[in-house]
């Protein structure tokens, strides 16, 4: 799996905007670009993906920016993702498509483990906010704390550990 300059950007915007969100104004993409070290151009385009998934809202005129649609804590990395990318994966296989492309499918004991491991990963995605990211200690503490009470090592099935 590899994210994208897409991903990377977009997901630099949003923090960039949650970062001003207490303040309720409009942000402008050319000072977002700026500060993130975004082409401007290829940002503005990020920007309508983002906007059409409904994470962000712009305002048009001079005084038009944008700012998130909903808190920090409400938006998180696999959904701003999935909006920008599409879905997220680890290989081809794991999706019914690629499942029936792949002429060892039937066969193959490497899938499961591939959509076990996907799950993981999406699983952390879908649990890192926006807000998480703007606050190193928070989500440190968080994933401290989450560590303790998710899978350990001895609830894998024999031969798989995995450590994300």
């Amino acid at each position: 799996m590899k994210i994208g300059s897409k991903s990377d950007y977009g997901l630099r915007a949003l923090i960039d905007l949650a970062e001003h969100f207490d303040s309720r104004r409009v942000i402008k993409a050319k000072d977002i670009a700026e500060r993130q070290a975004i082409p401007k151009d290829y940002l503005a385009l990020i920007m309508i993906d983002l906007r059409k998934a409904g994470l962000i809202v712009s305002t048009r005129g001079v005084g038009g920016g944008y700012r998130l649609a909903h808190k920090p804590d409400e938006i998180t990395m696999g959904q701003a993702l999935r909006s920008l990318d599409g879905e997220v994966k680890l290989i081809d296989c794991i999706t019914d498509l690629g499942f029936t492309q792949c002429n060892l499918s039937l066969r193959c004991r490497m899938r499961g483990v591939w959509m076990e491991a996907n799950n993981a990963v999406m699983a952390i995605l879908d649990r890192t906010t926006i807000a998480d990211l703007c606050d190193p200690a928070r989500s440190t503490a968080e994933y401290a704390k989450r560590d303790q009470t998710t899978t350990q090592p001895n609830d894998m099935p024999h031969g798989l550990k995995f450590n994300i």
